[in-house]
């Protein structure tokens, strides 16, 4: 699952999915490289995202925690949107991307 994305609506990101559950990209303006793990819930096109967290370049999240959070996959639209909140809830992390 490959496209591109657009995090707080300034930088263009890569994204990928490989079919063992792992979420990679890297903004391509900051550098700030981020991962996570996804698996289906128990209903619907709803996933489950864990162990989002952020590294190198200038990250503008907090490194020091991970991130946990939901997607949401439109099948006719092709489109997932992931959301995600820190332990704290204080920083929180949505990304939308369509599938090509």
């Amino acid at each position: 699952y490959p496209g591109i994305a657009s995090a707080m609506y300034t930088n263009t990101t890569t994204f990928s999915i490989s079919s063992g559950g792992t979420i990679s990209g890297t903004e391509s303006t900051s550098g700030c490289s981020y991962s996570a793990t996804i698996a289906p819930h128990a209903i619907g096109n709803v996933y489950d995202v864990t162990a989002l967290t952020f590294t190198g370049g200038s990250c503008a999240y907090t490194p020091s925690g991970m991130f946990t959070g939901a997607a949401i996959y439109d099948t006719t639209a092709k489109k997932l949107t992931l959301t995600a909140l820190d332990s704290t809830h204080s920083q929180g992390f949505m990304v939308v991307v369509t599938k090509p």
